[in-house]
């Protein structure tokens, strides 16, 4: 919840932001020692809006993303996240559930 109002309200990195930068260090280190080329972002605001920003930014032809439902029924089965990305994005939008 830090991050949507971050830079409104001039936040210090929070210890939830932290613990993703850290997170995805991890993934990248262990991406490139697989040979992949691998960039993080940990984007500040609106999940939805952020997503859509980057791959637009970036000219992806694929986003792949985690969800988990935990609000009303459609949330349940998409999430509001994943929701408003896939119907925004003119590119293939790929949902995987989370473990």
């Amino acid at each position: 919840m830090a991050a949507r109002a971050y830079d409104e309200l001039q936040l210090r990195d929070s210890k939830e932001m932290q613990e993703d930068r850290a997170y995805l260090d991890g993934l990248v280190a262990e991406l490139q020692g697989q040979g992949f080329a691998v960039e993080s972002r940990l984007a500040m605001g609106d999940p939805a809006a952020e997503i859509i920003r980057a791959a637009d930014t970036e000219k992806a032809d694929l986003v792949a993303m985690a969800t988990h439902g935990h609000r009303l029924v459609k949330d349940i089965l998409l999430g509001a996240t994943a929701d408003k990305v896939r119907h925004e994005l003119k590119v293939p939008v790929l949902l995987l559930q989370a473990r």
